[in-house]
């Protein structure tokens, strides 16, 4: 089915007659801004169609406001080449008519003579189900309901049995063998007669798809692994927070801080113990210069006994001295390995904080890389693409003054063939079966018509000839113009590369076509790369530069951390 014309009135916001004409076969595409009458347009074709004219379930088609008014459509449409009108008036006045041919069906006859010729149904009451839009309703799909077109699938299944059975019987009344004979030739160029292996396009095609499944296969691995560093990135990320809220290194810096302050206190009683070991040794010299005294001088029992307490005192002093100098370096060795520890501990916060910054980055560089890849790729296509389409556009190239050529140089023929005809002597001829006459060069038999431009003899077998001169004064010249309209079309056929007008019109046709494909794969091409194909490159190798400095710096920072 085939819709040609569309015509509406009263239907919502068209209130005044609205007529479409003009209806192409293929894709027609209606545009506009919403609220343009769209959708309203789409539900009329679909109430003239599928809804009975007796239902009152198509209120929504009544324009606002006005509710004596009956909404009005018509549509104009072929199918298997015979024209069809369908006219359909609801609510207020109720009436249907389907005309076609010579014959006009009123009322019900048309909806349902309507039914069966497309392979639907009426619902018995009310407005019209899923399950009465039979073959109709697996090509009506309204929006957001394209994954329900299983359920058509069921509710078409008995039209569609009765068209298959039927078109099998056309085939098969009708020379189904030539059928049966293409069908196998065309399967033979596929696959081979034995075993049934793909060659020709089929094996081509077999390949091209192995080969798009290795790719897949490819990119699945790559995704995996892409995956893998985003979780590596993600667990990296979360450390880092962790490092970033608990701030460790506070701590170990308060700790060397303390520990800075016992070595500086260390350092202190060390000085205290040098001066101490200085003041001993002093008490020791002293001591022994007492000692020399008294033996020298023979001083009385009270300075021996005065000098050797204070000896005792010195020693004794000294004794403290060296305990606590014994305690002080302890001290100092525990703070030293405390210090180195902090130390230590900072470091590999600090590294650990590094690490997971240098792999976010990296990251990121690698889904940059992957990105400009695949927009890389996107505009090598696009480029191939504009190439390709501009060679279609080459190989129709059709001047316009060429074809204007052949327009009206073909314009020019048909007026003298037309002219020509008209005052041409027509003889019309009957003859018995079995019986042939010589007519010229050509041979006569059964019924027809002979057009006479030219003195004719036709042979009359036992009984003479029969000469016919055409009359009219501007035979001759009508005679000559038809030949040199026909030469000048010739020439302007061979300059235009063309057969026939059909031919030119077609190679235009054509080449409008490959232009317009060429400009939207410019177009294509614009979008994928704005600043041009060779800029992919110069991005491409600053991340390969960026990535290799990332990748050796957290190398480095991994093998300090090792």
């Amino acid at each position: 089915m085939k819709l040609q014309r569309i015509a509406l009135q009263n239907v919502r916001m068209f209130c005044a007659p609205v007529v479409l004409e003009g209806l192409e076969p293929g894709l027609n595409v209606f545009s506009g801004p919403n609220g343009t009458g769209k959708s309203t347009l789409v539900d009329a074709i679909r109430a003239a169609f599928l809804e009975r004219y007796k239902s009152g379930s198509v209120d929504h088609l009544r324009p606002r406001d006005a509710a004596g008014v009956a909404p009005t459509i018509q549509l104009d449409f072929s199918v298997a080449g015979t024209t069809y009108r369908l006219q359909k008036s609801f609510l207020a006045t109720k009436r249907c008519s389907l005309s076609y041919a010579r014959e006009t069906l009123d009322g019900e006859d048309a909806e349902d003579h309507l039914a069966s010729l497309i392979g639907y149904s009426y619902a018995g009451r009310g407005a019209s189900r899923d399950e009465n839009g039979g073959i109709p309703g697996l090509l009506w799909v309204r929006q957001g309901t394209v994954q329900d077109v299983h359920a058509q699938v069921g509710h078409a299944d008995t039209h569609l049995q009765s068209a298959l059975q039927a078109l099998v019987g056309s085939v098969a009344s009708t020379g189904g063998d030539a059928v049966i004979d293409k069908l196998s030739a065309q399967k033979d160029a596929l696959v081979t007669g034995a075993r049934n292996d793909p060659r020709g396009p089929y094996a081509t095609a077999r390949h091209e798809l192995a080969a798009c499944t290795d790719q897949l296969r490819d990119l699945d691995g790559r995704i995996d692994r892409y995956r893998g560093q985003v979780d590596e990135l993600d667990r990296l990320q979360s450390a880092l927070s962790d490092l970033e809220a608990n701030r460790p290194w506070e701590q170990l810096e308060a700790q060397r801080t303390q520990a800075q302050s016992g070595l500086d206190e260390a350092e202190r009683l060390l000085g205290a113990i040098a001066a101490q070991e200085k003041r001993r040794d002093d008490a020791g010299t002293r001591t022994t210069l007492f000692t020399n005294r008294l033996g020298e001088l023979s001083e009385p029992e009270s300075l021996l006994a005065t000098g050797i307490a204070r000896l005792n005192d010195a020693s004794d002093a000294l004794g403290q001295v060296q305990a606590r100098a014994a305690q002080v370096l302890s001290d100092h060795e525990a703070a030293a390995r405390t210090m180195e520890s902090a130390t230590l501990a900072l470091q590999q916060a600090q590294d650990a904080a590094t690490r997971a910054d240098l792999t976010a980055q990296l990251g990121r560089i690698e889904h940059q890389h992957a990105a400009l890849l695949t927009r890389h790729a996107q505009a090598l296509e696009a480029k191939a693409q504009v190439e390709a389409r501009q060679a279609d556009a080459a190989a129709t190239r059709l001047d316009n003054t060429d074809l204007e050529a052949v327009r009206e140089r073909s314009a020019h023929l048909r007026d003298a063939v037309v002219r020509l005809e008209a005052i041409s002597t027509r003889v019309g001829y009957a003859l018995n079966a079995g019986v042939q006459l010589r007519a010229g060069a050509d041979t006569l038999g059964g019924d027809g018509e002979l057009l006479v431009t030219e003195p004719l003899a036709i042979e009359l077998p036992g009984m003479g000839r029969l000469e016919i001169r055409p009359g009219g004064e501007d035979l001759e010249a009508l005679v000559s113009r038809r030949t040199r309209a026909d030469e000048a079309l010739g020439a302007s056929l061979v300059a235009a590369g063309v057969t026939s007008l059909q031919d030119a019109e077609a190679k235009a046709e054509a080449y409008r076509a490959a232009l317009h494909a060429a400009e939207v794969a410019r177009g294509e091409l614009r979008a994928a790369a704005p600043e041009g194909i060779p800029a992919f490159a110069d991005d491409l190798e600053r991340l390969d530069t960026d990535r290799t400095a990332i990748t050796e710096r957290l190398a480095a920072v991994r093998g300090q951390f090792c």
